[in-house]
């Protein structure tokens, strides 16, 4: 454990040492500094986004610049005092001049710079220096894409590792502030994860975070990340190619990805290709201990189940999007978007377990598998924008999904003759349409509604015991109203409901969930916000199927039909505070989940250990966040996420009957990332994250920190290449583990990869692109629910 921990102070150094290196070169110069903010000359109201150039003297040699933040404030930095040449100037205004002397002086403010309307032709404009970080509205807040998060990334994954909140696991799976149950919206429209990897950084305008839904989304995800593009695509062809290169061949870690578009007139078509491949050796070990039930408390045991799996994991993926965007006149719209999808994900090793006692065992089996999915998807869209005003429009989504898979897990002992063969054959189809609806009833007042429908059928063509069906259909409207510093925002989902399994089960139900938020501008740069959720998680359809899989002769798992929906109510109160080109928020939030679904581990008679989902209960969780965007220098960028918890755990009375009781716990969430620019456009960035273990109501799961350092460097002709390295210095990392401590027995488990000592992998990136600029459609694509990956 020291030997760990020592390691993760040594990574943590090194992370830092990137935004100390950053600094350095500014340090060792004298700084001068000259602020002021940009108005209006007649309505006094603030310039935004207006470029502050500063000159030297005679006004022919650029030095430093900046642009105006929400509220027309601007600061740049330049080494060395003197006099100067300060040009100000904003699309719509008149471009002023200012000589400035700093000679005596390191800092200098002007205090309120007043800009003269004009009507005038710009053929382009040029933005010199950084955005503001980020700003809160009445139910999200919006990171703004700066110049150095281009530098530090290839993809649109890349630029999400950089956002306070969102974390990234190895497999680049995406979570918001601790849950993985979330929406991915590109342009307002669903996504994936997959579909980010195939995005070129320079493709991402702004971000923006909603921790607490409104009623217009899905009530089962717990937040939505929308990623807002660039809004102009080219006429001609436009692209990106990016690869990646391993230097070892015992990991293999690589996200390659291409893009091509080419536009013509009213046309628009497009294709992409975004893969996963990796390779890794993995031990997984289990330890369970049974008590002696003739001397409880003491730790005596009558039994000790040693289980190790050594494994090679194999993950291939390769994702082909493909499409068409048409532009029947200005007020209508279609697009058509479709992807099909092979991918497996298959662990072959050796595994192993002891058994200790009155009546030791030995087992060991050679574990063989075979894994092979295909999973496609259609979707046809139509948007239609009415002439009366601006927001009124509608849109419709009509799509269609398939999946067919076979997985295989064999278990054989040639000397035994122990053959244990576990299959699953799933098949998944399904069908939705949805349609929304937005009007703006007056100048502060905006309405919107929509309806979803969705039927989905699955089974497991390797038994006749398992053909699930559902239907769902939602409706919600809402109603937003600005009034001065107030912004107010309410709404209702109405969600009607049927799924059972053929010869088992059959439910339906109906739910009425309100929500609500509040925004207050106590001033130009604060924000107080309080919301209010009430939402329901349904169970998948693996925790449903009552099918019992084998893993070793001490353990087994199943799902189980009869688990109820997930019950959540979700408070929150934040504030928020700009200044200059910084961002902080603080949050309090307490969260209420009733039904809580998990599994169940227990102990038969024989020994053996059974696992199976049921709700077992309520968790309350409260606490305090803390997350920034921030500047240290000029040159680096620090963006920190701090999460603090107390957690109690409440026990319904079958899980109280199970002997499972009441606990309450302390928890924690830490992460930062730190971007640092450098000369002849070289760019490093660092990423860390971690959570304490998560507790449960039977047990607690748990992981290692991760950290991420990448060093990247812009060519001319789109080209830029760099280096990476992930989890340096560690060898081990545990990618998973889970921990149950039971009145009758002590079960512990951990998958663990091995790594080299600094595993490194090569990036290189071409974007490329001709023609003239033009819009691009950007609508829905349902999120697809693929079978649950096993293993890292």
């Amino acid at each position: 454990m020291k030997t760990k921990i020592k390691r993760l102070i040594i990574s943590i150094k090194i992370i830092l040492i990137i935004a100390s290196l950053g600094s350095y070169n500014l340090l060792n110069a004298q700084q001068m500094t000259v602020s002021g903010s940009i108005t209006d000359q007649v309505s006094n109201e603030a310039v935004l986004y207006a470029t502050v150039a500063l000159y030297d003297e005679t006004g022919s040699k650029l030095l430093s610049g900046g642009v105006s933040n929400m509220d027309g404030e601007f600061l740049i930095n330049s080494s060395g005092t003197g006099k100067y040449l300060m040009r100000i100037s904003a699309v719509g205004y008149e471009t002023r001049e200012i000589n400035i002397d700093t000679s005596q002086i390191s800092s200098l403010n002007l205090g309120t710079i007043n800009l003269n309307f004009t009507d005038v032709n710009i053929e382009g404009v040029t933005v010199i220096g950084e955005r503001i970080k980020a700003r809160t509205s009445l139910d999200r807040t919006t990171f703004f894409v700066n110049r150095k998060m281009y530098d530090a990334s290839n993809t649109g994954v890349d630029i999400l590792r950089l956002i306070p909140g969102i974390q990234m696991d190895f497999r680049q799976n995406i979570s918001l502030e601790g849950s993985g149950n979330i929406l991915i919206l590109v342009d307002g429209k669903e996504r994936d994860r997959s579909y980010l990897s195939q995005l070129n950084a320079a493709q991402v305008d702004r971000i923006e975070v909603i921790s607490n839904p409104s009623a217009k989304y899905d009530s089962g995800i717990t937040g939505v990340i929308n990623i807002i593009l660039v809004k102009d695509r080219d006429q001609g062809i436009d692209g990106h190619v990016y690869a990646e290169l391993p230097t070892s061949g015992s990991e293999l870690y690589l996200f390659p990805s291409y893009s091509l578009n080419y536009g013509r007139n009213k046309l628009n078509l497009f294709t992409s290709y975004n893969g996963e491949l990796s390779n890794f050796d993995i031990h997984e070990t289990a330890t369970r201990k049974i008590i002696n039930d003739q001397e409880p408390g003491k730790n005596v045991y009558d039994n000790k189940i040693l289980t190790d799996q050594y494994i090679r994991q194999n993950t291939w993926s390769h994702k082909f999007h493909y499409g068409f965007d048409y532009f029947l006149n200005e007020k209508n719209q279609i697009n058509f978007y479709a992807f099909y999808n092979p991918w497996s994900n298959e662990h072959s090793g050796i595994s192993e377990v002891q058994a200790d006692g009155n009546v030791p065992e030995y087992w060991t089996a050679e574990k063989n598998e075979s894994d092979m999915n295909h999973s496609s998807f259609y979707s046809f869209f139509y948007k239609h924008m009415f002439n009366d005003t601006t927001g009124h429009e509608i849109d419709v989504d009509v799509s269609y999904h398939k999946l067919n898979a076979e997985n295989t897990t064999t278990y054989l002992n040639e000397d035994t003759g122990y053959n244990h063969v576990n299959t699953v054959t799933p098949g998944q189809d399904w069908a939705a349409m949805r349609i929304d609806y937005s009007i703006p009833l007056t100048g502060r007042l905006k309405f919107n509604a929509g309806l979803r429908y969705k039927k989905q059928e699955m089974e497991n063509k390797s038994t006749d015991d398992f053909r699930y069906s559902d239907r769902t259909m939602a409706a919600y409207g809402s109603i937003s109203y600005s009034q001065g510093k107030f912004e107010l925002q309410t709404g209702m989902r109405f969600k009607d409901y049927t799924s059972g399994i053929e010869g088992s089960f059959s439910k339906s139900g109906t739910e009425l969930l309100p929500d609500a938020a509040v925004n207050f501008k106590y001033s130009a740069s604060q924000n107080i916000r309080l919301s209010y959720r009430s939402a329901v998680s349904f169970p998948n359809l693996y925790q449903l199927n009552p099918y019992r899989t084998v893993s070793d002769p001490f353990y087994s798992r199943a799902g189980n039909p009869d688990i109820r929906p997930v019950i959540r109510k979700n408070f929150m109160l934040e504030h928020s505070l700009r200044f200059m080109n910084n961002y902080i928020s603080t949050r309090m939030f307490y969260n209420i989940s009733s039904d809580v679904i998990s599994d169940l581990t227990l102990m038969q008679e024989n020994n053996s250990f059974e696992s199976t989902t049921f709700n077992l209960g309520d968790i309350h969780q409260y606490g305090f966040q803390l997350s920034g965007a921030l500047n240290v220098t000029s040159r680096v960028a620090f963006n920190p996420y701090m999460r603090f918890f107390e957690v109690s755990l409440l026990p319904n009375s079958f899980a109280t009957d199970n002997n499972l009781g009441k606990k309450q716990e302390f928890g924690w969430a830490t992460g930062f990332s730190v971007v640092a620019s450098f000369k002849k456009d070289i760019t490093a960035s660092g990423v860390f994250q971690y959570a304490s273990p998560l507790s449960e109501i039977q047990g607690r799961s748990f992981h290692d920190a991760l950290y991420f350092i990448s060093v990247e460097k812009s060519f001319r002709h789109g080209i830029k290449a760099g280096f990476s390295s992930a989890v340096p210095f560690s060898k081990s990392l545990v990618y998973q583990g889970s921990e149950i401590v039971s009145p009758d027995f002590h079960s512990y488990s951990s998958g663990n990869i091995k790594m080299s000592a600094v595993p490194v992998f090569i990036k290189i990136t071409y974007q490329f692109s001709s023609g003239n600029k033009r819009d691009r459609i950007n609508r829905t694509k349902e999120e697809i629910d693929n079978l649950p990956r096993k293993g890292f």
